[in-house]
């Protein structure tokens, strides 16, 4: 096999806070057209794998570099286009989601840039989460093999995360700063 390795999910589990401590990841879109991307919040669905302490209601907010919301979710299966969800998190190899959970999750697709996905808890509330970013590539929607991004996808990935993370820095030591009397 000649093909480059590819990534095709790519997921973080943190402590679920509020206000700047929800979960924020960043994720870059390569190319020069646009990727069907699934991202899905899972708090509930945690609680096969032994976990405690999980966000019980997980919602999921999808924002451009801008600061746009590109889409949100609270309660995945609430939302028309939840059996593809479903079908494209099974081709991928992502464990299902039970049906009326209280589960975030969205199918979008988004143009090249770069984007965060953010999950917070309804009403405020706080708990373990996981948040994936999955790639769901129209032979992926078809029902063949999943297909993911390039090694040099996962390094702008990184890279973009990474910025992420920089510029939360830099806000919350702004804010310190400021909160000083």
């Amino acid at each position: 096999d000649t093909a480059a390795p590819r990534l095709s999910n790519l997921s973080v589990r943190s402590q679920v806070g509020t206000d700047a401590g929800i979960l924020i990841t960043g994720f870059n879109i390569s190319g020069t057209s646009a990727k069907q991307v699934l991202i899905r919040a899972i708090g509930p669905a945690l609680t096969t794998f032994g976990l405690t302490g999980v966000l019980a209601d997980p919602q999921l907010q999808v924002q451009s570099a801008t600061n746009s919301i590109v889409a949100q979710n609270d309660n995945w299966g609430d939302q028309p286009g939840g059996s593809q969800i479903s079908n494209i998190a099974q081709a991928s190899g992502a464990f299902p989601l039970t049906a009326g959970s209280r589960d975030s999750a969205v199918l979008v697709s988004l143009n090249p840039g770069t984007y965060t996905a953010q999950v917070s808890g309804v009403g405020r509330t706080t708990g373990v989460a996981l948040v994936e970013v999955t790639t769901a590539a129209k032979q992926l929607l078809r029902g063949r093999a999943p297909i993911g991004v390039t090694a040099a996808d996962w390094l702008r990935f990184v890279l973009g995360a990474a910025l992420v993370a920089i510029a939360l820095a830099r806000f919350a030591l702004v804010a310190r700063r400021r909160s000083r009397p």
